[in-house]
């Protein structure tokens, strides 16, 4: 018998190949050319992220996981009933393919609630606009990072110089709500 899950996550993947293919030049064309990743590796990173959901999709017991990929570095937060529990997850996702590095940031405890879920997204949202906001010459463009919200702590990934990962880290830390920003950058020259 196959997992209904696993058939809703085929058709997301499916409609979303036909989405893109709809607007490649008003959504995808300008994201992908302003990104420091070739599309090969946007491509991978997406892969990953999936590979990720259905690795640990069936693993029994009490946990929220998320997984967030760029340049083949893979963030993983959330909530799991125990340590045992992250343990596995993160096992698994240190296996699949192309990923170099795993930045495990899991905690033990209760499951986040639809609430805390829905205040992460607006800080996120306020960290992007931010960013939007004071983008020109010279400065961190928005899209060169990735930013993750969990419990309030805001994670920062992306390919950026150090200056651009000062102005996203500075942006970040001024934004209402947040209480920690985890810089998981790669510099570059």
């Amino acid at each position: 018998m196959i997992n209904l899950t696993k058939i809703s996550i085929f058709f997301l993947l499916l409609l979303s190949i036909f989405q893109t293919a709809c607007a490649p030049l008003i959504i995808t064309g300008p994201v992908t050319a302003g990104d420091r990743r070739d599309f090969a590796a946007q491509i991978m990173d997406e892969k990953i992220e999936w590979i990720a959901i259905m690795d640990t999709q069936e693993f029994e017991g009490n946990f929220r996981a998320n997984f967030v990929s760029y340049n083949q570095k893979l963030l993983v937060t959330g909530q799991a009933s125990n340590q045992e529990l992250i343990n596995k997850i993160v096992s698994t996702v240190n296996k699949i393919k192309n990923v170099k590095k795993v930045y495990n940031k899991m905690t033990v405890g209760e499951r986040n609630t639809f609430k805390n879920i829905a205040n992460d997204t607006i800080i996120t949202t306020n960290v992007i606009s931010r960013v939007f906001a004071k983008e020109g010459k010279g400065r961190v463009t928005a899209l060169n990072i990735k930013v993750y919200t969990e419990s309030n702590i805001v994670y920062l990934l992306g390919l950026v110089t150090q200056k651009e990962a000062d102005q996203a880290i500075k942006i970040a830390r001024t934004s209402k709500g947040v209480k920690i920003v985890v810089a998981l950058f790669e510099i570059t020259k």
